[in-house]
C-alpha cells in the first residue's frame, strides 16, 4: 500500500484541488468485504465549511447520485434566470431535491429512518409543504432559526412523483375547480395538492422582484403515500442539511464584515432550471418559456 497526490476538480468553485490520499483498504463491516474507498468521496464537504449528516451509510452510487452539492452564491447568481416562474432546482434524471423544515423531534426521526412513518409527530391528516427553491426555505425558518423549523431536511423524491404533484395541484391557482390526479374536477377546497408561486428571496430575506419561486403543499393521499414506508414511498434518501444551513447563516451574520464580502463567502445549494416537463404540464403550472426547453 502506498500514498498520493491526486487532482480534484470542484464544479462549485472551479478551482483544482489537491488531495493526500492513503491507498489503504478498509474493512466494510456491513458486507465482511474489504472495500477501496473513493478519493473523491466526501471532498465537497472538506472544501465547504459545515457538512450534512446521513442517518446510515450509503453504497458509493448512491453517495454519487443523491448527493446535496453546492456552490458560491456570486457564481451562482449569474447561471440562474432573473425573471419569471421556474421551478430552480438539485435534480438527476431519476429525482429531484426538495427541502422541508421541521423541529428536531421529527427531523431526527425521519432521517435515522429514511422515511415520516411511524413519527408520531408528524401527521398525514395535515398539509405539508415542499420547496425546490434553497433559498426560499432559508426565508421561511429564517435559516432554521424559527419556532419548529430548526432543523433542515433535504429530501430526494422521485422525479415521477413530483410530476404527480404537479398535475394534481395544476389548476388550484386559476378557476373554480381543481383537478384530481385522474383528471376528474373538484371544488378548490377538496385539491388534493395546492401549487404556488411565490417571489422568490434574496439571502438576507428581501423578495426577488422579478423572479417566482415554487412551492407545493400535499395532503390527502398523497400526502400518506409521501410518508410511507420503504417500498411504497417516493421518497429515495433524506439529509440533515442543518450543519450547512447554519455555517452559511453565521458567515451572514458577521457582525464585523461589510455586506458585499459576506456574499462573497456565502454558498448556496447548486440549483439549475428544472426542465423537460411535459408541454401540457409546463403550459398548465404556467412555467416560463425558458423552463419548458428540454
Amino acid at each position: 500500500m502506498g500514498s498520493g497526490i491526486v487532482d480534484l476538480w470542484n464544479k462549485g468553485t472551479g478551482i483544482k484541488l489537491q488531495m493526500e490520499v492513503n491507498e489503504q483498504k478498509l474493512f466494510d463491516t456491513n458486507n465482511s468485504e474489504s472495500v477501496e474507498r473513493n478519493p473523491l468521496q466526501d471532498v465537497h464537504s472538506k472544501v465547504v465549511a459545515g457538512s450534512v449528516k446521513d442517518s446510515k451509510p450509503e453504497t458509493d452510487t448512491k453517495i454519487r447520485e443523491f448527493r446535496f452539492e453546492s456552490e458560491k452564491y456570486c457564481e451562482a447568481v449569474d447561471m440562474w434566470p432573473q425573471r419569471g416562474r421556474h421551478i430552480m432546482a438539485q435534480y438527476t434524471d431519476k429525482a429531484i431535491l426538495v427541502y422541508q423544515a421541521f423541529k428536531p423531534e421529527i427531523a431526527e426521526y425521519a432521517t435515522l429512518h429514511q422515511s415520516f412513518e411511524g413519527c408520531k409527530s408528524y401527521k398525514t391528516t395535515r398539509m405539508t409543504w415542499i420547496k425546490t427553491n434553497f433559498l426560499w426555505m432559508m426565508y421561511r425558518s429564517g435559516w432554521a432559526c424559527k419556532k419548529n423549523q430548526e432543523v433542515i431536511l433535504g429530501i430526494w423524491i422521485k422525479r415521477n412523483f413530483f410530476e404527480r404533484l404537479l398535475r394534481a395541484a395544476k389548476s388550484t391557482q386559476h378557476g373554480k375547480y381543481a383537478k384530481n390526479e385522474n383528471g376528474s374536477k373538484c371544488a378548490k377546497g377538496n385539491k388534493p395538492c395546492r401549487l404556488q408561486w411565490d417571489p422568490d428571496h434574496l439571502p438576507r430575506g428581501e423578495k426577488h422582484l422579478y423572479r417566482k419561486a415554487i412551492q407545493i403543499g400535499i395532503k390527502g393521499e398523497l400526502a400518506e403515500e409521501y410518508a410511507s414506508g420503504k417500498g411504497k414511498t417516493p421518497i429515495l434518501k433524506i439529509t440533515d442539511v442543518t450543519p450547512f444551513v447554519r455555517e452559511q447563516s453565521r458567515i451572514l451574520n458577521k457582525s464585523k464584515e461589510k455586506q458585499a464580502h459576506k456574499i462573497k463567502n456565502l454558498w448556496v445549494a447548486r440549483e439549475r432550471i428544472f426542465a423537460g416537463l411535459p408541454e401540457d404540464l409546463a403550459q398548465e403550472i404556467r412555467l416560463s418559456e425558458c423552463s419548458k426547453v428540454s
